[in-house]
């Protein structure tokens, strides 16, 4: 029977026999996992059965076994370190090889798959490398793991693989909505202005937070995270500090990490001063005006801003607006020309500019009130005795007779339109009657009489309509002749006879 042996070192460490002996014959022994005790020279030799005796061959060339152990695993780190990674974003790993054994390179695996190796001019005892996934993808997201190498007898040896990494990629949500109300072009100084971010989109929203100039003015956590969520942050009295542009963001919560979304667009708060309230007044000034009469309300605007147009109002309604060609400081005037019942009131007036093509009131005036009145209807004037004429001498006299529904608290009589007597009365009376005596009617008396009365109102004295005319004709006595003889008197006697002589409407 034929046999075939193996050596180490020379000493036997595995026997083989052939029951059916050939001319040739391979035969092999393995070192499963192999160790240094197993390290040696390995030769093998083989024996023939000649005529009942085994005859060994010639001892084969030694194979050395050298053994030497792999390095270490290195350690992968990522930084920066996230539970998960947000596309577009930077990210370093770092595979570090620190040991006994010289490193000769080192490589990065994707899932197992080599993506860079990097071999060293000259090895080294410790060694770090890293690679940049610059704007990560979709594309780069995975398990990554790395080992280093080492050459010995000419053999590349790899170390264990590192501890596996993974990269996890989200993508921002996209930008919110924010919106400004009111919308302006420019806002007044005290103005009050409220900022809404709308968020809708698939991821949920955990957290809404505003910026000023970017810088956080406001965040809030919501307290269950929702698909769709709007908040709001009030600017009260907006004032210069807030003239800014103003952004917000939403963020979600992915494997522990916050994530911002895109900022939104941004809205700038532009300021500009308020308008100073103008000044009305009227002409003439009264604390009660007479229906009928001529009234002339002004609007004086002045003031450091460039006036666009001035606008009236009566109890709160616009009545009149005008608009300046070119803006500058202005005064403007109405005229109520025959003021009626209609056009009592409150009045005020304000002006305007433009700026950023929003037009700016200013605030309203004070108020002016117009409050009006009727005159009282004519007294009565009559006369005492009644004559078509009277005789120079005699005794006349002319009584004013008022009654209506006002209170008189003056009388006045005029002869042809000169005011030759009046009388205030001590106390005010609904009704009254005064009285002027012409004692000795003379020619120069001889004219058209009429009266009227005053009323008090509002501390305005207010006359009546004039009294209807009445007019004093004088004749003299004519001479008694030294015979009277009735025939001799004619129809061409003389008779003195002032005409009557009509009176103008006050």
């Amino acid at each position: 029977m034929a046999r075939i042996q193996f050596f180490r070192d020379n000493q036997r460490i595995d026997t083989k026999g052939l029951f059916l002996p050939g001319y040739g014959y391979t035969d092999f022994i393995q070192l499963l996992g192999v160790s240094g005790s197993q390290a040696g020279a390995y030769t093998c030799d083989y024996w023939k059965t000649e005529s009942g005796r085994e005859i060994p061959s010639e001892m084969s060339r030694p194979t050395s076994v050298a053994v030497t152990d792999p390095d270490p695993a290195p350690q992968l780190t990522v930084s920066p370190q996230q539970p998960v990674y947000i596309t577009g974003e930077a990210v370093i790993l770092t595979c570090s090889a620190a040991g006994t054994s010289i490193v000769s390179g080192v490589r990065f695996f994707r899932a197992d798959q080599e993506i860079q190796p990097k071999e060293l001019p000259s090895p080294r005892y410790n060694y770090t490398n890293s690679i940049q996934l610059s704007g990560v993808s979709r594309s780069q997201a995975g398990a990554y793991t790395c080992e280093s190498w080492k050459t010995e007898s000419e053999r590349e040896i790899t170390s264990k693989r590192s501890q596996s990494i993974s990269i996890a990629m989200t993508d921002r949500d996209p930008a919110p909505e924010l919106t400004v109300s009111p919308k302006h072009p420019v806002y007044i100084t005290g103005e009050a202005v409220t900022l809404t971010c709308s968020a809708a989109g698939t991821s949920i929203v955990s957290r809404v937070r505003f910026f000023r100039d970017d810088q956080e003015i406001h965040s809030k956590e919501l307290p269950s995270p929702r698909y769709r969520y709007t908040d709001s942050i009030q600017l009260s009295g907006v004032s210069r500090a807030q003239a800014r542009a103003y952004t917000c963001e939403t963020w979600k919560t992915e494997s522990g990490r916050e994530i911002a979304s895109k900022r939104s667009r941004p809205i700038s708060i532009a300021l500009t001063d308020s308008v100073p309230a103008p000044q009305i007044t009227v002409f003439p000034k009264h604390p009660v005006y007479i229906t009928g009469e001529a009234v002339t309300l002004t609007c004086s605007a002045a003031g450091t801003s460039t006036v666009s147009g001035v606008r009236f109002f009566m109890d709160g309604q616009k009545i009149h607006s005008k608009e300046l060609p070119s803006p500058h400081r202005y005064t403007d005037s109405i005229q109520l020309s025959g003021v009626s019942r209609s056009q009592a009131g409150a009045y005020t007036c304000e002006t305007w500019k433009r700026d950023s093509g929003r037009e700016i009131t200013s605030k309203r005036s004070r108020p002016i009130s117009i409050a009006l009145t009727d005159r009282d209807p004519a007294p009565e004037l009559t006369v005492s005795p009644k004559h078509p004429v009277y005789i120079t001498g005699e005794a006349v006299t002319l009584t004013c007779s008022a009654a209506g529904t006002s209170i008189v608290s003056r009388v006045r009589f005029f002869r042809d339109d000169q005011e030759i007597h009046s009388k205030e009365l001590p106390s005010p009376r609904y009704r009254y009657t005064d009285s002027i005596q012409l004692s000795g009617v003379s020619r120069a008396q001889a004219r058209a009489y009429t009266c009227e009365t005053w009323k008090t109102e509002s501390g305005r004295e207010i006359a009546s309509k004039r009294s209807r005319p009445i007019s004093i004709a004088l004749t003299g006595l004519p001479e008694v002749p030294a015979r009277c003889d009735p025939s001799s008197l004619s129809k061409a006697d003389p008779v003195f006879h002032t005409p009557l002589q009509p009176h103008p409407s006050p």
